[in-house]
């Protein structure tokens, strides 16, 4: 067992990226700028829209604070705590109560020799990671249970989601109690009664209603796969109008109140637990560094070794592995930053991300060699041979280096959908439709248009052998889910490099030599694309899946002569 002490990498990302307290920036809130609300550019001499780079807007034409105020110089620093004064940011910080991370690391293995020169290994190595390092949003959205029907946030908007979300979804109107079934009585409780000769406003489709589950059905479905906005519509105080929360009536205007627009006439109805229910009000994500998480590495090494005996060395090594985590970044990864993947979608559940690593290979295969050829006056034939005969033919060695491995795990994303966390889309789920993968050739990047011969000249290569039929086999998905982490694997590494040399002794002075190397990388000129270049997304339907880089690299060829003395 072992303490993994860390410090140094989230000083450095802290210096580069700050957070409250740390630095100073001025930044613009997560909020929802529209044509009519964004702040106009101002000019210097009445000359129309001429841009003034010494006027920066503070407010939207709603009232609205655009960029968040310059923290004060004092320590700590408390950020706005509403969206009207400029809260409800994106912000990055750390946990205070971060623990140091700890390993077990295992190992069991049994040798033997076989002969003097030949041994063989098989070991267990173990290596399991507790504590460790992981970004979590602790400004997640509420999952709120309603006491008196027990259901769940998440629940309720997943009945909501799969109507909308179905072939032939209702309208807003016509949605009755029933089809939502029990998850309905969630919004009956959780959403303010209109008040007398008040109706909630369709805010989607037009028109007005008595049912709260047809207003908070309309509005989520505005926001299909984002569903965090429809959250902060509702329960966000000033999100859509100044000093108000939740669905307007529908005797009212939605920017009721704002700067260029008439005076509220008429209530709006956000939760009956009251404004920012869900949410925090200072923040609409704050990712931290915490110590929640967990990994398992498992793996039997099989390793044969020859030392240099009759002319041949060589090592050969095969390892059949699985590690598992809940993330994979490193410790130096600023805020969203790595694969992708090194954030918890859900805090409310951090174990949906459960899977194998990013780093996670089952099969490995290494080997590496020195042979040297039999033939020479020194060698096993042609022992007799003239001296210009053996400079020729004899004394030659042939090395080499090979790996190969099997697929690395590759994600595939939502893309700019946030159903469960305001800032992380999450991963797609699947569908069950068999996803069909395997390398396919597409059309040429290239104008004119060529015909597609190879990765080099142009062309593009697919990870799946029917894109359209991988586009199937997942879907977006739902409030409360992460989705499914490393669902699929693209290419693994494969390469063979070798090298031919040979050694002559000068015949003046035996102090002398000169050598001759010919290498060879990638002899097969064997090509392998990094499935992270791909990065799949579900909304990006013409390049989903395409490859934009290799993980070998092209044949290569070096020649070298050495003179020695």
């Amino acid at each position: 067992m072992y303490n993994d002490h860390f410090g140094q990498e989230l000083t450095t990302s802290f210096d580069q990226n700050g957070a409250f307290g740390l630095a100073t920036n001025i930044g613009n809130p997560a909020g929802l700028e529209t044509v009519a609300t964004s702040p106009r550019v101002e000019s210097m001499s009445g000359q129309g829209f001429v841009p003034n780079f010494n006027t920066i807007p503070t407010v939207d034409v709603a009232g609205n604070q655009v960029y968040e105020p310059a923290p004060p110089a004092k320590f700590p620093e408390t950020p706005p705590t509403s969206f009207a004064t400029g809260g409800f940011c994106i912000c990055w910080g750390v946990d205070s109560s971060l623990k140091t991370p700890y390993s077990y690391a295992l190992d069991l293995s049994y040798q033997r020799q076989f002969g003097k020169n030949n041994s063989l290994e098989v070991a267990y190595i173990g290596h399991l990671g507790r504590r460790l390092l992981v970004q979590e949003d602790v400004a997640q959205p509420m999952n709120l249970t309603d006491t008196k029907s027990k259901v769940t946030y998440f629940q309720a908007v997943q009945a909501l989601a799969k109507l909308y979300d179905s072939p032939n979804p209702p309208a807003s109107s016509t949605l009755t109690d029933a089809q939502v079934g029990p998850m309905a009585a969630y919004w009956h409780d959780m959403v303010q009664a209109p008040q007398p000769g008040g109706s909630y406003m369709l805010t989607c489709s037009g028109g007005a209603t008595q049912s709260p589950v047809q207003a908070i059905y309309d509005l989520y479905s505005c926001f299909a796969y984002n569903e965090t906005t429809a959250l902060a519509w509702f329960d966000e105080p000033s999100y859509v109008s100044p000093g108000y929360v939740g669905i307007p009536d529908a005797q009212n205007t939605l920017f009721c109140g704002a700067a260029g627009y008439p005076p509220c006439v008429a209530p709006f109805y956000g939760p009956t637990t009251g404004g920012n229910s869900y949410y925090d009000g200072q923040y609409s994500s704050l990712y931290a560094w915490r110590t929640l998480s967990n990994s398992n590495y498992n793996g039997l090494q099989v390793t044969f070794k020859r030392q240099m005996a009759s002319g041949l060395q060589m090592n050969l090594n095969y390892t059949y592995s699985k590690a598992i985590n809940l993330a994979s970044d490193a410790e130096r990864i600023g805020p969203w930053g790595g694969f992708g993947t090194g954030q918890i979608i859900n805090a409310w559940d951090p174990n949906q991300l459960r899977a194998v690593s990013d780093f996670d290979l089952r099969h490995q295969f290494n080997a590496n060699w020195v042979w040297q050829v039999p033939v020479g006056r020194s060698r096993h034939f042609g022992s007799g041979m003239s001296k210009g005969l053996d400079a020729l033919i004899g004394g030659w060695q042939i090395s080499g280096l090979a790996r190969w491995t099997s697929g690395f795990p590759v994600n595939v994303a939502t893309g700019y959908f946030w159903s469960t966390d305001w800032q992380l889309g999450g991963q797609a789920d699947l569908t069950g439709s068999p996803v069909p993968q395997g390398r396919t050739l597409t059309n040429s990047n290239v104008f004119p248009e060529t015909p597609c011969t190879s990765f080099a000249s142009g062309c593009v290569y697919n990870m799946f052998s029917n894109q359209s039929a991988a586009l199937a086999g997942f879907a977006h998905n739902e409030t409360g889910e992460s989705g499914v982490r490393n669902a699929i694997r693209g290419d693994g590494y494969a390469s063979t490099d070798l090298g031919l040399d040979k050694t002559w002794t000068m015949p003046y002075n035996d102090h002398h030599t000169l050598e001759f190397e010919w290498n060879v990388f990638n002899v097969a000129n064997q090509i392998r694309f990094d499935g992270q270049s791909a990065f799949p997304e579900i909304d990006e339907v013409s390049q989903f899946g395409n490859y934009d880089h290799l993980f070998t690299n092209p044949r290569v060829m070096q020649f070298g002569l050495r003179y020695a003395f």
